[in-house]
């Protein structure tokens, strides 16, 4: 499996495999600026902290009038060729606030995931009057997400395209909108629900966090990054710590590791637990935007959860292949996302290369074996950090032992707080305020915590080392270097 992982992505990279020809997008292009008809399914919406967003897939596009150049027709067939059934539109509706204020306070004053309503027109009754597996009919203006002009800045175009959203609209109005019936009604309500628990959690965090701590609390447990501001990023990404902003695998493993076994200690079978434990991970991972790092968490964990009820151990190259095939046969541009990708080298190198340094530097105790393991971390994921982010910081590796408690800490009370959060708006009993704000008390100190470490990280000498992009060969060799290496020593 893993052997066949390595070919496909070979063949994404290459441009061979179908639909992976295009890394630019450049084929969505006749479409920007244009006014268009959108038909598509609703695949999700939620709240930003500048506004709302709704995500269509199964999309094609009609000319808005009558009036219709033959050149525009021509476009429109072609975009309508292009596109896949797994491509979406991701479509920005307006709060009705300016452009200087978001959820979370103050907005940033540029913002690659927003664009900004030089005259806001509130767009709430469009956003309420939608529901998730409704299709319906948009008429907008279409764009294609902005590209990075600088080396290692971030690109979101490229970040869209993995996700498979190829283009975006603002400035939609609602033509059409048909409910879905049968089984679909039934999926649809399931995410609907999600959807409504999702908005409820985001205000109950702002009533408990307060606008500040709350957009960060928002990133951690939700996945809702919009809200995090610039220097926030930067004091993260500077410390080799970007990860922070957003919720990875660990948050959604951890939290099916816990649950496993505090329902295995009260004696319960492997079968139900397993199932409730899998569920419980689907529904977060779905609460949670479903990232490609959710989606790549959701499958491992359903394969080691697989072979605790049959008595397997799992293998987590086997596993991991196994989640990674299943995304880039899906989302073929995944290869080219940063989060994607160095999250499956920071895992293949704390599972084989940890072993190796521990048996060099002869670690024995088990603070020596958690720096070995965060050591392991920083040189396996060295060379493509610099790939994506073009610098690193040589302290990330004494912050990784430190950062991982505090986060695992911080996913529990986060939880805890959101869910009184979310239970205080559905109610407004103050009781329940109260209560979340004592549980919300551990989490903002540990973003005290963890933003004062960071900023003496960054207080240290040369503590971030710009080196820009290796070459494609020099990763390779460098890898090739390391597995022969733990060949060796195995």
């Amino acid at each position: 499996m893993f052997v066949f992982a390595l070919l496909l992505a070979g063949l994404i990279a290459s441009g061979l495999f179908p639909g992976s020809g295009d890394p630019t997008g450049e084929r969505y292009s006749g479409a920007d600026g244009k006014r268009l008809l959108a038909a598509g399914t609703l695949q999700s919406k939620e709240i930003t902290a500048n506004g709302f967003r709704l995500i269509l897939d199964h999309v094609s596009f009609a000319p808005g009038s009558s009036k219709t150049s033959s050149a525009a027709t021509a476009m429109i067939r072609e975009l309508n060729a292009a596109l896949s059934s797994n491509d979406r539109v991701q479509v920005f509706l307006s709060d009705g606030r300016d452009a200087d204020a978001s959820l979370y306070g103050e907005a940033e004053e540029e913002s690659g995931l927003w664009k900004n309503f030089s005259t806001p027109k509130d767009q709430s009754d469009l956003f309420a009057a939608v529901r998730v597996g409704d299709k319906v009919t948009l008429y907008g203006t279409c764009s294609q997400s902005e590209r990075a002009t600088n080396p290692g800045q971030f690109d979101n175009r490229r970040y869209c395209l993995a996700r498979r959203i190829v283009l975006k609209m603002s400035g939609v109005t609602l033509r059409e909108r048909r409910s879905p019936n049968g089984i679909q009604a039934i999926w649809a309500e399931y995410r609907n629900q999600v959807c409504d628990q999702r908005i409820r959690l985001q205000k109950g965090l702002l009533d408990l966090f307060g606008p500040e701590d709350a957009s960060q609390a928002a990133a951690f447990v939700l996945g809702d990054s919009s809200g995090v501001d610039l220097g926030t990023k930067s004091l993260f990404r500077n410390g080799g710590l970007s990860w922070l902003v957003c919720v990875s695998s660990l948050h959604i493993s951890l939290l099916g590791m816990m649950l496993y076994r505090f329902l295995r200690a009260r004696g319960i079978p492997f079968l139900p637990v397993s199932l409730i434990v899998f569920f419980v991970v689907f529904h977060y991972a779905i609460l949670t935007g479903f990232s490609l790092s959710a989606q790549r968490a959701l499958i491992t964990t359903g394969i080691w959860l697989g072979a605790q009820i049959f008595g397997r151990t799992k293998d987590t190259l086997s596993a991991l292949s196994a989640a990674s095939i299943f995304i880039l046969l899906r989302q073929p541009f995944a290869l080219r996302d940063s989060s994607f990708v160095i999250a499956i080298v920071c895992i293949l190198s704390i599972e084989y290369l940890t072993p190796i340094l521990m048996r060099i530097l002869r670690c024995r105790k088990a603070v020596q074996k958690k720096l070995c393991s965060a050591l392991a971390l920083w040189i396996g994921s060295l060379p493509v950090v610099l790939w994506f982010f073009y610098q690193t910081s040589p302290y990330a590796a004494v912050l990784y032992p430190v950062m991982l408690p505090l986060m695992s800490l911080f996913l529990g009370f986060g939880i805890l707080s959101a869910l009184a959060g979310g239970l205080y708006v559905q109610t407004s009993f103050s009781v329940i305020l109260t209560a979340g704000r004592i549980l919300a008390w551990p989490c903002r100190f540990l973003l005290s915590l963890v933003r004062l470490l960071c900023t003496v990280e960054q207080k240290l000498p040369m503590s971030v080392w710009i080196l820009g992009r290796p070459a494609l060969w020099q990763v390779l060799l460098y890898y090739g270097i390391l597995t022969l290496l733990i060949l060796l020593v195995i």
